[in-house]
């Protein structure tokens, strides 16, 4: 990962563990939807709206659904041309 991809990982881990009311080191540990407590439908969506918001993007539905985990959430923000407000 780059330097610009581990602080985009270090702010969807804290995103993450906000949304999902979990501590952040189960987000680390586990990383992907199936994995991670309270990451069902309703709080993807609400993830979603979480790091739009944080980051300043919008994603296609494309790119929403294929965000089911930590490091795929991490590599579509990476790809957008500009990120941040």
């Amino acid at each position: 990962m780059t330097m610009k991809h581990i602080d985009i990982f270090d702010q969807v881990i804290r995103i993450s563990a906000e949304t999902f009311e979990v501590d952040e080191s189960i987000v680390r540990s586990n990383r992907t939807s199936d994995n991670i407590p309270n990451w069902d439908s309703f709080n993807h969506f609400k993830l979603i709206a979480a790091i739009e918001s944080h980051f300043c993007l919008e994603f296609t539905t494309d790119e929403i659904l294929e965000m089911l985990s930590i490091e795929q959430i991490v590599e579509v923000i990476g790809q957008k041309k500009e990120v941040g407000c």
